[in-house]
């Protein structure tokens, strides 16, 4: 009887054996941006509530994209003026062959970037109250609690040669910025047990921001002293309080069904009042996720000696 063939003597063939298919599989070629003429950004695509959103973003890849002196660009303006003569809108861009054909030729580019903010959001939320003791002192406390406020965009663009109108890369960014700060509650710091009442009424001011109010923070503070413990709603034991603004993920595509027809109709009141346009934090904080999402978009592009995205895709646009 013929011994058995010792495992160590079968183990190098079949590894040879299972990776020779891993080795026969190609990778895709690194995609150059310099084996093109000019590159010309179309406007970007909004698919928030925020109306000068894109447009914003847009300055801001721009900016930096041109900053960077490393791919020849078509100047922004020149690229808008086309369209509007065209009497195109960046939605159709997306989709429509043909029109960005007849734009490339025009601005005699042969590959076009374009673009959709997908996604925004401004976050309102407090914590708990707390007993901190005041600085500097030694037997001294304050009851407050912690504001804090996020926003959030997100964007993607899409590489498109004219030629063919395959997609050559698409990535995507997110750009997110943050504050909290301290807001003193006038209660007595001397008592160890939370200020229930004057919480209380402070959470049944912020719960009528739903009602309307432009700057619920402010609303809330002013109101805080006015409401009585009796109008609380039983909100005393609800540790955070967490508003959400504009899209959250399971609306998102609804309101942006909404958002267009309301555009088409001319309809502004079907924007809804936006934490920013009256609270200058939140301002600069949406400013701050701008540049973020740009910076990130145009990361790629900065110096490799020619130009290597992370992502090809091979489909019709």
């Amino acid at each position: 009887m013929r011994p058995p063939i010792p495992f160590r003597k079968l183990f190098l063939p079949l590894v040879l054996i299972l990776t020779a298919g891993c080795a026969s599989t190609p990778k895709p070629p690194a995609y150059s941006l310099y084996d093109h003429d000019a590159l010309a950004v179309l406007p970007f695509q909004n698919l928030t509530q925020d109306p000068g959103l894109a447009q914003e973003l847009q300055d801001a890849f721009l900016a930096r994209l041109v900053q960077l002196n490393a791919v020849p660009v078509i100047e922004g303006g020149r690229v808008s003026a086309l369209v509007a003569r065209e009497d195109a809108d960046p939605a159709s861009l997306q989709h429509d062959a043909a029109a960005r054909a007849a734009i490339a030729r025009q601005l005699e580019s042969d590959v076009l970037l374009v673009g959709s903010v997908t996604s925004y959001s401004e976050g309102l939320s407090e914590g708990s109250p707390r007993r901190v003791k005041v600085a500097f002192s030694s037997d001294r406390y304050r009851w407050g609690f912690y504001e804090n406020r996020t926003v959030q965009v997100m964007a993607s663009i899409k590489l498109i040669d004219t030629a063919t109108g395959r997609i050559l890369w698409v990535k995507n960014a997110q750009g997110s910025s943050g504050r909290r700060h301290w807001v003193a509650l006038p209660y007595d710091g001397d008592k160890e047990s939370p200020p229930s009442e004057g919480w209380s009424a402070y959470l049944a001011a912020r719960s009528e921001v739903d009602l309307g109010y432009t700057s619920p923070a402010a609303d809330a503070r002013a109101k805080r002293d006015r409401v009585p413990p009796g109008h609380a709603k039983g909100q005393s034991s609800q540790p955070v309080i967490n508003i959400h603004i504009n899209n959250s993920q399971s609306q998102q595509q609804s309101q942006t069904q909404t958002a267009r027809a309301a555009a088409s109709a001319g309809d502004s009141a079907a924007n809804p009042a936006l934490l920013h346009r009256t609270d200058p934090v939140f301002s600069a904080l949406r400013a701050n996720a701008l540049q973020r999402a740009a910076a990130y978009l145009v990361s790629d592009f900065q110096g490799r000696g020619g130009w290597k995205p992370g992502m090809q895709v091979d489909e019709e646009s």
